[in-house]
C-alpha cells in the first residue's frame, strides 16, 4: 500500500497544491519529528523519528513536484503510472514536436523555436487544467494525461537546454 503523502503533510487529496501551504505544512511538521529533537531518546525511538523525518521528507519531495503528485494520486487509486503507455496520436505528435525542434535548431532559427515554445506552454498550461479536473475527478483519462504532461514538460526541458546551449 502507497503512504498517503497528502495525510503525512496533513493536506486534502488534490492536484492543486497550494505552494506556501506545502511549505508550512512540511516545516511545521519537520520541526516536531525532527531526529535532534529525539537525540536522548532510546534507540528505538531515535529510529522511530529518523524514519517519520524521511518520509515526511519524501511526502514533500513528491507533492511539490506536479509530475510526482499526480502520479501519487493516480497511485493511491491503485494505478501504477509507469505501466501507462502513451497513445500512438501523442507519440506521434512527441516526433512531430522533436523533429521541429532539430529542424529549428539546425537551421540556428531562434523565432521558431521561440514559438514552439510558446505552444508548448499553451499546451502545458491547457493540459495541467485538464489534468487537474481528472485528478480531481476521479476521471479515468487522468492516466492520458499525466504522460502528455511529462511529455510536454520533457519538450520544455529539452527546449531550455537548447537555448541555454546557443
Amino acid at each position: 500500500m502507497t503512504a498517503d503523502c497528502f495525510a503525512l503533510l496533513g493536506l486534502p487529496r488534490r492536484f492543486a497544491v497550494d505552494r506556501a501551504t506545502l511549505d508550512g505544512a512540511y516545516r511545521e511538521r519537520a520541526r516536531a519529528s525532527h531526529p535532534d529533537r529525539h537525540r536522548l531518546a532510546d534507540a528505538a525511538a531515535q529510529a522511530a523519528a529518523l524514519d517519520a523525518a524521511t518520509a515526511l521528507n519524501d511526502a514533500y519531495q513528491t507533492l511539490k513536484d506536479p509530475g510526482r503528485r499526480a502520479a501519487h494520486l493516480l497511485a493511491l487509486r491503485g494505478i501504477d503510472s509507469s505501466g501507462l503507455r502513451a497513445p500512438a496520436a501523442l507519440l506521434m505528435q512527441q516526433m512531430d514536436w522533436h523533429e521541429a525542434l532539430d529542424a529549428a535548431r539546425r537551421r540556428g532559427d531562434a523565432a521558431a523555436l521561440e514559438r514552439l515554445g510558446a505552444e508548448l506552454r499553451t499546451r502545458l498550461y491547457a493540459c495541467t487544467a485538464r489534468l487537474e479536473n481528472a485528478l480531481d475527478g476521479e476521471d479515468a483519462a487522468a492516466g492520458a494525461l499525466l504522460l502528455e504532461f511529462g511529455a510536454l514538460r520533457r519538450l520544455l526541458e529539452r527546449l531550455a537546454d537548447e537555448e541555454v546551449d546557443a
